[in-house]
Parts: C-alpha cells; sequence; structure tokens
C-alpha cells in the first residue's frame, strides 16, 4: 500500500463560473484525502478527485460510488456541511488543509467557511481557501515571510481581531511601518510585493492574508 497523503481537501458546493484551478490543484496533489460537503463531490469528480469521504444531507447530490465513506446528516443542524468536513477532517488526522468551492454563492455560507481558517489554526491545523482568483489563509501574529507568487499580483491583510499593533509590511509597494490597524478602518488591501519575498509581521492580533489576481 502506497503512503497516505498528508493533505486533506474539503470541497464546498458554492457555484462558480471558473473552476480550471481544480484541476491544477489535482495535478499538484493526485494523492490528496478528499472529503466533500453534499454536491461538492460531483464538483470533485469532474476535477479528477476521488472523493473519499461525502457529508450531508444529500438533498443535492444525484450519485454516490459505492467505495465512498457516506456521512448523513440531518437537514436541521447547527453546522453547516463544510464545518463537518473540517471536523472529521481534523480526527482522521489531518493537520494540512485546502478548502475549495468555499467563497460563491451564499454570502454566509462564504463568510462562514473564512472562518474555517481561524477553526483550523486553533486546532493546530494549517489551512487555506482557494478560488480561481485568490488565496486566502491565517497570520496569527508574529513575523511571516512570503515568496512572491507571480500568479498574484495583490496583497491584503484583512483583521480578524478588531485591532492589530505593530503592524509591519516590508517588500510592498506600500509599506507599513509598526502601525495600529483596526477592522473598520482596513488600509492593507490592494498592496503589491515588489521584492521576490516580503514580511509581514503583526505584534498582536490575527489577520487573514489574502493573495489575489484580477
Amino acid at each position: 500500500m502506497g503512503k497516505m497523503s498528508t493533505k486533506a481537501i474539503l470541497f464546498g458546493a458554492s457555484p462558480e463560473a471558473d473552476r480550471s484551478y481544480l484541476k491544477k490543484l489535482h495535478d499538484l496533489y493526485p494523492d490528496a484525502f478528499v472529503i466533500c460537503a453534499d454536491r461538492g463531490a460531483e464538483i470533485a469528480a469532474t476535477a479528477g478527485f476521488h472523493p473519499n469521504i461525502v457529508i450531508g444531507d444529500m438533498d443535492s447530490l444525484k450519485r454516490i460510488p459505492s467505495d465512498v465513506e457516506v456521512i448523513k446528516c440531518a437537514p436541521e443542524k447547527d453546522d453547516q456541511d463544510l464545518k463537518i468536513c473540517a471536523r472529521i477532517a481534523l480526527s482522521r488526522g489531518y493537520r494540512d488543509i485546502i478548502i475549495v468551492c468555499a467563497s460563491g454563492g451564499r454570502l454566509d455560507h462564504a463568510i462562514a467557511n473564512f472562518y474555517l481558517l481561524e477553526y483550523f489554526f486553533e486546532n493546530e491545523a494549517k489551512a487555506e481557501l482557494l478560488d480561481a482568483k485568490n488565496r486566502v489563509f491565517m497570520h496569527e501574529g508574529g513575523n511571516m515571510t512570503l515568496k512572491t507568487d507571480p500568479d498574484y499580483q495583490y496583497f491584503g491583510l484583512l483583521p480578524l481581531d478588531y485591532t492589530l499593533t505593530g503592524v509591519t509590511l516590508r517588500g510592498l509597494k506600500y509599506p507599513l511601518n509598526h502601525v495600529i490597524l483596526k477592522r473598520p478602518e482596513v488600509i492593507s488591501v490592494s498592496n503589491e510585493p515588489i521584492a521576490s519575498e516580503y514580511s509581514v509581521e503583526i505584534e498582536n492580533g490575527r489577520a487573514l492574508i489574502v493573495l489575489s489576481r484580477d
């Protein structure tokens, strides 16, 4: 038996006009453990992934392969399907997570899915959310150095806590030096890397980093 992948990919079922990024993701992680929220199983299959687990009330899934583990949930529940996928990923030992098909559609679901990044962090896991134009992940405070990715021209820093203190940005078109950022007054979006690598330092507070392209 081959070595089990250490990466899990969680599929939501959000409508997306461009899913080409999923095929690229499959090329990178063909052996990832795949957990799907309901109709996310069909989306995964179209990108070449074979779901390992399907979770949900099965209200939108037409057919489930016989070799897939199914965890059926009642339609009335506290957690959304993708949150249950997150719990299952952690319970199976995965600590390196990618979330996809999770940022389109209903806004309440999309915002809740971004909060999953913080949920994974609090459970000692690394997670990021991807769609066709964006890559989003947590900054838990301290100093983070990032290599410039030519696929993403823009950088944004969005506070999760109401106040971030000691924010310093280096290697970006619009640097900051030890400033205070407050959530209602965000001045840290639409930035651009200007060096081969750049750094993001936060003395106190948590934020989301958003790498984007047009």
